[in-house]
């Protein structure tokens, strides 16, 4: 029997197809017992990281010659105890940090030009990612299970979840009503009459 070879390119496709995803009930319990910040960057699937705008300050130089760069994710923060309640921004240690690495060009000392050349988050928070074999989690797996908490918080009926939809859906078009008559006599009264 021959086995034929398998390139890299091939190798990492296979490993990228066989990736093992969390299923639903595992997704619920985490999404219970995280920070909601911590919640709400999984769900973006990104973090707020520092606008390039704000100054580049580098914090080391790698033996290639490559400049590093931080970057706290502002997002998810471990809360302090005296941090005001979510969704409140949190001033305590970052949980991720984005690690930028910069070739910066230059021609006579003078700087002409900083290119990144790659970027990789480096979890300071070892829990951040959720305990190891679940598997991955889907940003739309955690909405759904945040969005399926809440409605649980508000609710356990379809019937009722119908019933306060309608009324929302009353209470919204009888005020569009009554902005339409208001503006209506507004504009009857701002019209000058002729006579």
């Amino acid at each position: 029997m021959v086995i034929k070879g398998v390139s890299i390119q091939g190798e990492q496709q296979a490993a990228r197809g066989q990736a093992m995803w969390a299923d639903d009930a595992a997704v619920d319990n985490w999404a219970a017992q995280a920070p909601p910040e911590v919640v709400d960057c999984h769900r973006r699937a990104r973090h707020r990281y520092a606008d390039t705008g704000t100054g580049l300050q580098f914090s080391a130089i790698t033996p290639e010659g490559w400049y590093v760069r931080r970057l706290p994710c502002d997002a998810c923060r471990i809360r302090l105890d005296d941090d005001p309640p979510w969704p409140a921004p949190s001033t305590g240690m970052p949980r991720v940090v984005r690690v930028e690495w910069w070739d910066v060009k230059h021609h006579r000392d003078k700087i002409t030009r900083c290119v990144l050349v790659r970027a990789a988050p480096e979890y300071l928070d070892k829990a951040y990612l959720g305990a190891p074999g679940f598997g991955r989690m889907r940003p739309r797996q955690i909405t759904a299970s945040v969005t399926t908490a809440e409605v649980l918080g508000v609710t356990q009926s379809v019937t009722q979840l119908r019933k306060t939809i309608r009324e929302t859906e009353r209470a919204a078009e009888l005020e569009r009503r009554n902005r339409m008559a208001a503006l209506e006599v507004a504009q009857l009264r701002a019209v000058p009459e002729t006579g």
